[in-house]
């Protein structure tokens, strides 16, 4: 397979900051290069590992934790590591009170 890696030598590119192993599932190279999901990681540079194989998915889902970082799905509603971090979530809250006064004018 093209590109393939480790979960140990991802740990070793991971950058300053980035606190989990992020992974995606999909049936292919392609469908996870198109994912919305990755657009949580896309603006902080995180690489993502694709997991392409039904095994792959669950493998990851059952280690949850290597060398002290947990393994993340990015196809959650909620994301550790991201979703979690104070300015993010303040960035969600404003754009909630946005959506809100929009919507309500709307009605």
């Amino acid at each position: 397979p093209k590109n393939t890696t480790t979960i140990a030598d991802y740990i070793a590119r991971m950058k300053d900051g980035q606190e989990c192993v992020y992974y995606i599932s999909g049936d292919g190279r392609a469908q996870c290069e198109i994912s919305p999901a990755l657009d949580k990681v896309r603006d902080k540079g995180y690489e993502v590992i694709f997991c392409t194989e039904p095994l792959d998915e669950l493998c990851m889902m059952e280690l949850k934790n290597v060398d002290g970082k947990t393994l993340v799905d990015l196809a959650k509603d909620n994301v550790e590591g991201i979703d979690d971090k104070e300015e993010d979530k303040e960035k969600k809250e404003q754009l909630v009170k946005d959506y809100n006064e929009t919507l309500s004018f709307l009605k």
